[in-house]
């Protein structure tokens, strides 16, 4: 397996990194069991085939099998980025961590696993017309096991701070021990980007990508200063973030970046998409879309919700386009002056009724609210479009007492 290494300097080269020791493998790692595969919801499902480890291989601090990736693409016009332990060209987890009951093996992923559906700590960006996506993400809490989705066969182990103190309930995740905490920041930056340089520590340092979509992957230990800070991850539709302060293009663009001041934070800045190819999409005029909005109340486990209705005039067929719908909520109280949003998140025909839902709050007054079309973007999951973004397709208005 051809590993990256990471030097300090602009110019990312190879040095000799001998070969981690190989562990037994055991079984693989399954998808959660609640969750039935939807090739026409959320992100999808996995196109058979498409999946391929990347030929990128991070040491991880503690040592054992190194940090890899792989890529794939789904039913929904998805291109998605994986991070996990990598061994004999697999992806996966180790049996650590209260994974697989702490067996010490490596267990790869199945072919389709996702880990969930509708979200996941994984980039997904919308494949543009040459078959490329975008996208990043920074991971503040990863375990040493590589399990960044828990489910109720592997729970994993939590941070002390994630379910308050532990007590005595049945079946709690253990407490991960603090030296297996890792910081992951990964991401697809294009197929023009060759290195990305990041700042560790007050030391640079310059790694290559790899792939066909310019991924790239940084595996750091989590200092002391950030244990309060454990379990957050922010994804983002533009490779960047955390500790990253520039970009490398073959084309001989650089993308320098700003970073906060402290060191191994989240937060960042993106750089632009290079490279990006867009695919030429019809877009709707507002007498395409248009379309009557009624709303009524119903009820939910939180409190009344307020759902809309309207018939889709304009099909959705995969995650670059989806309704989009926001209520504000203008009256007295905690929480009651504030706006309420979502959307679809999945493929809908011509003709089609919609529904979404936004909760009350508990709040009482007249609400108003639109619904919009939006599409064409890179964001995962479909647009994310904030009030007066999209094409109009009706508005709104309900009183709660």
């Amino acid at each position: 397996m051809l590993v990256f290494a990471m030097l300090a300097g602009p110019v990312a080269a190879a040095v000799a990194i001998a070969a981690p020791r190989l562990i037994g493998t055991g079984s693989p790692l399954k998808p959660p069991g609640h969750q039935k595969p939807n090739p026409k919801a959320g992100l999808g499902v996995i196109r058979p085939g498409s999946a391929q480890v990347l030929p990128i291989a991070v040491p991880d601090p503690a040592g054992g099998p190194p940090w890899g990736l792989r890529y794939f693409t789904t039913t929904r016009g998805l291109g998605c980025l994986q991070a996990g332990r990598v061994q004999n060209g697999q992806l996966g987890v180790i049996g650590q961590d209260g994974v697989f009951n702490d067996d010490g093996q490596f267990h790869p992923y199945v072919p389709d696993y996702m880990g969930g559906n509708y979200s996941m700590p994984f980039p997904c960006g919308v494949l543009d017309a040459n078959g490329h996506a975008f996208g990043a993400v920074s991971i503040h809490g990863v375990p040493a096991s590589g399990l960044m989705v828990p489910s109720a066969t592997q729970r994993g182990c939590v941070a002390h701070h994630d379910h308050g103190p532990i007590g005595r309930r049945p079946n709690q995740p253990p407490i991960c021990p603090r030296k297996d905490w890792r910081l992951l920041y990964y991401g697809m930056a294009g197929p023009e980007a060759k290195s990305v340089t990041y700042v560790v520590n007050g030391q640079r340092k310059t790694i290559a990508t790899g792939g066909n979509q310019g991924a790239y992957l940084i595996v750091l230990p989590v200092p002391r200063k950030s244990f309060h800070a454990l379990g957050s991850f922010e994804p983002m539709p533009a490779p960047g973030g955390g500790p990253i302060v520039r970009i490398d293009y073959r084309n001989g663009y650089v993308c320098h970046l700003r970073r906060r001041a402290q060191d191994n934070g989240p937060i960042g800045g993106t750089c632009p998409l290079v490279g990006r190819v867009l695919v030429k999409r019809p877009q709707p005029k507002p007498t395409d879309v248009a379309s009557p909005v009624t709303a009524r109340l119903g009820k939910a486990h939180y409190g009344p919700k307020v759902v809309v209705s309207f018939i889709a005039r304009v099909g959705v067929t995969d995650a670059s386009a989806q309704y989009t719908g926001i209520m504000r909520l203008n009256s007295h109280g905690i929480n009651c002056h504030a706006i309420e949003g979502g959307g679809t998140y999945k493929d809908i025909n011509a003709g089609q009724r919609v529904q979404l839902s936004f909760p009350t709050q508990r709040c009482h007054g007249t609400f108003r609210g639109e619904v919009r079309f939006n599409g064409g973007q890179n964001t995962a999951l479909g647009p994310t479009a904030g009030p007066g973004q999209g094409v109009l397709v009706g508005k709104f208005k309900i009183t709660v007492r």
